[in-house]
């Protein structure tokens, strides 16, 4: 995942609000951010492979992409 997606991607963790899906914050971050639909797609297709993958909630499949590398911006 590039820089700019996981910035994307941990704004939308911190601004989760309580009993909303990561989609729909991920959708709304995008939407503030003047993000396009193919943005938000490349990312929660990305989320979603990996949350399949581990058995594993799209949040935390989030929060373990980000953990991935010491580079997060």
């Amino acid at each position: 995942m590039d820089p700019e997606d996981r910035g994307v991607l941990r704004e939308t963790l911190e601004r989760m609000r309580r009993r909303e899906t990561l989609e729909e914050a991920l959708g709304r971050v995008a939407r503030k951010r003047g993000l396009d639909f193919s943005a938000y797609v490349r990312i929660i297709s990305e989320v979603r492979d990996r949350a399949h993958s581990t058995g594993t909630d799209q949040e935390n499949a989030a929060r373990a992409i980000l953990g991935e590398s010491g580079k997060d911006p």
